[in-house]
């Protein structure tokens, strides 16, 4: 790759450290939230239902658990 084709990429994105950071929060962010709603109608579900299904939520909470380990894990080997 050329000098100018890297200025022109730093220039428009910024450095690949900084971009590989807001890629890393993005991703952590909308996985959060994604599992803070997935969480919230599993309880609620949980609630409407008769039969109270407590392991049905704490299976989406510790798959949620898993996979923002797992993203955390990923990004901080890069770095």
């Amino acid at each position: 790759m050329s000098s100018s084709a890297i200025s022109v990429f730093t220039a428009y994105f910024g450095s690949p450290y900084l971009l590989y950071s807001v890629l890393a929060v993005m991703l952590f962010f909308v996985l959060g939230l994604s599992w803070m709603m997935l969480t919230m109608k599993a309880w609620k579900d949980r609630n409407d239902a008769r039969n109270k299904d407590d392991v049905a939520v704490l299976w989406i909470v510790l798959r949620g658990l898993f996979l923002l380990l797992l993203l955390v894990a990923v990004f901080m080997s890069g770095s």
